[in-house]
């Protein structure tokens, strides 16, 4: 897990990244593959009208799960700003006002297409958004409303720096604090008073 901090008019992004596995590389290949195969058949033969169906099906579901692992390979941007977190993905973007925004917190995950098929599906963690606006009860405490990304226990530490980083840029937001990265201009320092002596005549 890998994650990049920018700051640009007053404002903050993160992004958030993970090596791909072979799995993952697989899926988005043979899914591209497929669409391309189909695409090629439906141009070049006449069919059927129900085999067509078909293709067509299968094209557009190996297309879908192309796009998914695409999106569990490709980085994960999470935008701060005064109005609120966005985060930004492949297949959508969630945007959350500070006002909506109850807690983040590190919760129990489970894998993704971009993980080791190999590795253990246990010890996975995720930063988790809570909103006040959710309509439904929650299952348990730690059922987020969004997940912002997700890795191995292995990068717990990662992941808590990205739960102390949103948490801490909503609380200067929320108490009109300055804006993060903004350089306070210091006063130039002053001398101090120096005691006035008189010239004597010279003798």
């Amino acid at each position: 897990m890998n994650m990049n901090y920018e700051r640009a008019d007053g404002g903050e992004t993160i992004e958030l990244s993970r090596r791909p596995s072979i799995a993952s590389i697989v899926l988005i290949l043979v899914g591209i593959l497929l669409v391309l195969q189909v695409a090629l058949v439906l141009a070049t033969r006449p069919l059927v009208l129900p085999l067509m169906i078909l293709l067509v099906i299968a094209a557009g579901s190996a297309g879908w799960l192309a796009l998914i692992a695409m999106e569990a390979v490709l980085p994960v941007s999470v935008k701060l700003n005064k109005e609120g977190i966005s985060i930004e993905r492949l297949l959508g973007n969630a945007t959350v006002p500070w006002g909506d925004l109850a807690a983040v917190k590190l919760i129990p995950s489970v894998g993704t297409l971009s993980d080791d098929p190999a590795a253990s599906a246990k010890g996975r963690l995720a930063v988790g958004l809570f909103l006040k606006s959710r309509k439904t009860p929650r299952a348990h405490e730690l059922e987020a409303d969004i997940v912002v990304f997700g890795a191995s226990d292995a990068h717990a530490e990662l992941l808590l720096r990205l739960v102390e980083r949103i948490a801490d840029f909503k609380a200067r937001v929320q108490s009109g604090a300055a804006e993060p990265g903004r350089r306070i201009r210091k006063a130039a320092a002053i001398a101090p008073p120096t005691a006035f002596r008189k010239n004597r005549p010279a003798a």
